[in-house]
């Protein structure tokens, strides 16, 4: 059996740390933060009719339902991927994506093909802007 584990990339906070250094009275202050880049579309997970698959016939598929918070060109999903967009197996992907509507694709266990296992599966969204990621 195949377990789907969702994960939620998002390029628009990125993990980078800004550090600047304050003196202040003397004292020397680190100060981090993270910082935003405008118009890299935020994907959201909303929902996934199966949280394990199967290859038993009605166990072998689980709808999953994303939105962007940006409009996109092109989006893709992968599974048991590093994070980035192009690694893992490729479970569906598309075109366009209007900001906020949500978009669907199936995932079906024979596009598992690294064995029983957790999958982590990661969704894609391109804008102008760049791709989002979750790195």
């Amino acid at each position: 059996m195949h377990s789907l584990w969702r994960q939620i990339p998002s390029g628009r906070l990125r993990a980078d740390n800004l550090i600047r250094k304050n003196i202040s009275n003397g004292a020397e202050k680190i100060i981090q933060g993270f910082f935003e880049i405008a118009g890299i579309p935020v994907i959201a997970l909303q929902s996934e009719s199966m949280i394990r698959i199967s290859a038993i016939s009605g166990m072998n598929d689980s709808q999953v339902i994303f939105r962007s918070n940006e409009d996109c060109d092109q989006w893709e999903a992968r599974a048991d991927g590093s994070g980035v967009v192009g690694s893992g197996l490729l479970v569906g992907n598309g075109g366009n994506i209007i900001a906020n509507q949500d978009v669907s694709f199936d995932v079906n266990n024979t596009e598992l093909t690294n064995g029983d296992k957790s999958y982590p599966i990661d969704v894609f969204g391109h804008s102008t802007a760049g791709w989002s990621s979750r790195q």
